[in-house]
């Protein structure tokens, strides 16, 4: 049976929110059009690393440069991290990590990426650092001095590593205008410290093999560059690991939830906003005040249109809207640890407890209450067993609400 065109109050909710089909069919085109940028910036940074470290490994190691040997180690380490980064950042979006098996999808794979690659950095770092301090004390103490050989063929391909490193920082660059990616802007955290330290280390290996007494320029220069990218890679472990605890958004994140939510329809008020970083993006808790009388109908189709509106927004990993008809001076999520929350904090005089806070072993409802609640408009759905003496004995009352009117369906028990 076709229903007739929706007419007053209802109908007016509908043209309202804002919501469309050429909507979100334009937000899941610009979803597709991110993730092909995100794939490309990082396909090109993994297959530039993989030239590099093909044409580096020869001349790193017949120079007998540390420094040379650190840009070779850290490109080396970049090309694990940055196949691992384009692997979650491609497969994160598809459908099949984001099913049964991650209900809340798998977008979070980026920050764990990201702090698993400062880890391997973190270890490189040290590694690198203690082979150079044992070159210097031996230089030093032992005088046991070892100069590295200059080399015309490593000074191009560093060079020209370096260039292409500046290219790639500028495409990221370019990228994260329009496109809001932690692969990506790892990705450019990383060619910036490749950039940096291949060009400090071409300086010192210059330095150290034209002039033989500053030889110690090589090792030295070699700590810097992993002391520098232990500092960067540091800052952006701890930057990801407070967003996978679930630290506060950031206040202009904050006050434009608001000031959506105000806007979103004129029966709505906002009580309660609460924005925490879920990983790269954030998760959104309104709770929103309807009129008492509103029907459930009509209010699950506004709050329904004000998540979808929230979770559009392409910082937003999910929303969460919670409707309520009064407002309420405490945290429903930390006064539920009480064993009797129900009975201390329901309003609606006609509900009782569940059986778990009551003791009795069943929900029980008087004639009187039944009667109450046909007649008021309820917006919630009740279960209850009626317990009697009679031979009937046993029915079961279901209370709905349809078309904004109460009906009541009984069916005899057996």
């Amino acid at each position: 049976m076709i229903k007739p065109p929706q007419s007053g109050p209802a109908a007016l909710k509908h043209r309202d929110t804002g919501i469309s089909c050429g909507g979100i069919m334009a937000s899941c085109v610009k979803k597709l059009a991110e993730t092909d940028q995100v794939a490309l910036v990082l396909q090109l940074s993994v297959a530039t690393n993989v030239m590099i470290v093909m044409t580096m490994t020869g001349v790193a190691i017949a120079s007998h440069s540390l420094a040379l040997v650190s840009a070779l180690v850290e490109n080396m380490v970049d090309l694990i991290v940055q196949g691992f980064l384009w692997y979650v950042g491609t497969r994160m979006n598809k459908k099949a990590t984001s099913s049964a098996r991650f209900p809340a999808g798998s977008a979070r794979f980026e920050p764990v990426g990201i702090i698993c690659a400062a880890s391997i950095m973190m270890l490189v770092a040290v590694m690198i650092i203690q082979e150079s301090v044992l070159r210097l004390v031996n230089g030093l103490v032992h005088t046991e001095i070892e100069a590295p050989e200059l080399s015309p063929a490593a000074l191009v391909i560093v060079g020209l590593a370096v260039t292409t490193k500046i290219m790639l920082i500028v495409h990221s660059g370019v990228v994260l205008r329009t496109h809001r990616s932690v692969a990506v802007e790892a990705v450019q955290l990383d060619n910036r410290n490749d950039a940096i330290s291949n060009a400090f280390a071409i300086g010192a290996y210059i330095l150290a093999s034209a002039k033989p007494t500053l030889w110690y320029l090589d090792p030295a220069g070699a700590i810097v560059i992993f002391i520098f990218i232990m500092i960067s890679w540091g800052k952006t472990a701890h930057e990801q690991v407070l967003k996978l605890v679930g630290v506060c958004a950031e206040p202009e994140f904050i006050e434009a939830m608001k000031k959506l939510v105000a806007d979103h329809h004129e029966c709505l008020t906002l009580d309660h906003l609460r924005a925490y970083h879920s990983g790269s993006k954030y998760i959104v808790e309104a709770e929103v005040l309807t009129p008492p009388k509103m029907t459930i109908e009509d209010a699950h189709d506004i709050g329904m249109h004000l998540q979808f509106k929230i979770e559009q927004h392409e910082d937003v990993e999910r929303a969460f809207v919670h409707l309520d008809y009064k407002s309420r001076d405490y945290d429903e999520h930390v006064v539920s640890k009480q064993p009797n929350a129900a009975a201390l904090y329901t309003s609606n005089p006609s509900y009782k407890p569940d059986a778990a806070n009551v003791g009795d072993g069943s929900t029980k409802l008087a004639a009187t209450d039944q009667v109450a609640a046909m007649k008021q408009p309820t917006t919630s759905f009740h279960l209850m067993d009626v317990e009697d003496s009679n031979p009937v004995a046993k029915e079961q009352l279901f209370v709905v609400s349809s078309s904004g009117r109460n009906s009541a369906t009984v069916h005899p028990g057996t």
